[in-house]
């Protein structure tokens, strides 16, 4: 069976329905991207109502696969149910007429278990598009996935609270407010739309529990901006680490890329991968640049010089595993292997 190009996971709020501390960063203007971010539904039009019955249905999809559906049967409870959930549907016709219906099970869910089941210890990723509009992600999360065991990387369709993003007026409050002291002149002008790493944690944080999830990663066209355990502040981030959860700006990567060679969905994997090892890793920190992808790029531009080499210093790699070498280095080669799109 031919792997698809991305899994995506949908939040339901209830099954069958639509609906202080140290933070590791990295310095990262806006995209004109809208900031609304899209919802729908996969799978056919009508919801399973019966959970029970939508896990027989994929169990049986999945029994006739040799250790699939014990790996099923394994998953995550949470996760389980997430998956199901966003896998299984019941025909629009026997909906409309309120029988009751065999459910439909979507072939991807086959996929993704297989995926989980490629190694004991596979991380379940999720990456949440907060209107980054990222048109070539399914393909970028499909060449990662292949590139490496560790991870499986996951679209998340999630409602997200609003008010996380700050305009720059909003941002300028905000700064003050933890400065206990009013910007300057220069320093108001320089801002642009933040997300708040700190409030978006939170939210992420629920996301990540709710379906199940190791990993969740949030994908904004506007910076970052957050508050360290110390009570300092920062902003103007390319992204943002606490725990379990990440926040990527793709803010002016588009031009950075370009100028380094790079296509644009090579620049938000090489930041993604950073991050997810960062993440899975409490020695790896951001560092003085150096061209590594763990640069903190304090000036931001310095980011194009990071795509252009693309790799990691020796003294980062001596802090991996050798999986962790393994799995980063495959997939930044995949990153670099990526071509740029015809103007």
């Amino acid at each position: 069976m031919k792997k698809p190009g991305t899994f995506t996971l949908v939040r339901k709020f209830d099954f069958g329905t639509q609906t202080s501390v140290s933070v590791k960063t990295r310095t990262g203007t806006l995209q004109s991207a809208d900031s609304r971010t899209k919802y729908k539904m996969a799978g056919a039009s009508a919801p399973i109502l019966n959970y029970a019955q939508a896990e027989q249905a994929v169990l049986t999809s999945v029994k006739a696969l040799p250790g699939l559906a014990k790996a099923f049967v394994n998953l995550n409870p949470r996760f389980k149910k997430a998956l199901v959930g966003s896998f299984v549907s019941v025909l629009a016709k026997a909906a409309k007429q309120r029988a009751v219906a065999k459910p439909s099970v979507s072939p991807d869910v086959i996929s993704v278990t297989r995926e989980l089941a490629r190694q004991d210890k596979v991380r379940r990723v999720g990456v949440l598009d907060m209107g980054a509009w990222i048109g070539g992600m399914p393909a970028l999360l499909e060449r990662l996935n292949a590139a490496q065991p560790l991870f499986t990387i996951f679209e998340v369709q999630a409602p997200v609270p609003g008010g996380l993003l700050k305009t720059p007026v909003g941002m300028a409050e905000w700064a003050s407010e933890h400065l206990r002291k009013p910007l300057s002149k220069r320093e108001r002008d320089s801002l642009e739309r933040h997300v708040i790493a700190n409030d978006f944690f939170v939210a992420a944080e629920d996301i990540r529990r709710h379906l199940g999830l190791d990993l969740i990663v949030g994908m904004t066209p506007a910076m970052v901006a957050g508050i360290e355990a110390n009570g300092t502040i920062f902003w103007n981030h390319f992204s943002a680490v606490l725990g379990k959860t990440i926040l990527v700006s793709t803010a002016d990567l588009r031009q950075f890329a370009e100028t380094a060679g790079r296509s644009f969905e090579a620049g938000v994997g090489a930041l993604l991968v950073a991050a997810l090892m960062i993440a899975v890793n409490r020695k790896l920190e951001y560092h003085e640049d150096t061209g590594c992808v763990f640069d903190y790029n304090r000036n931001r531009v310095s980011l194009i010089n990071t795509l252009k080499q693309m790799h990691i210093d020796a003294r980062c790699l001596h802090q991996m595993t050798q999986e962790q070498r393994d799995v980063a280095t495959n997939m930044l080669t995949v990153l670099k292997r990526m071509k740029r799109r015809a103007a």
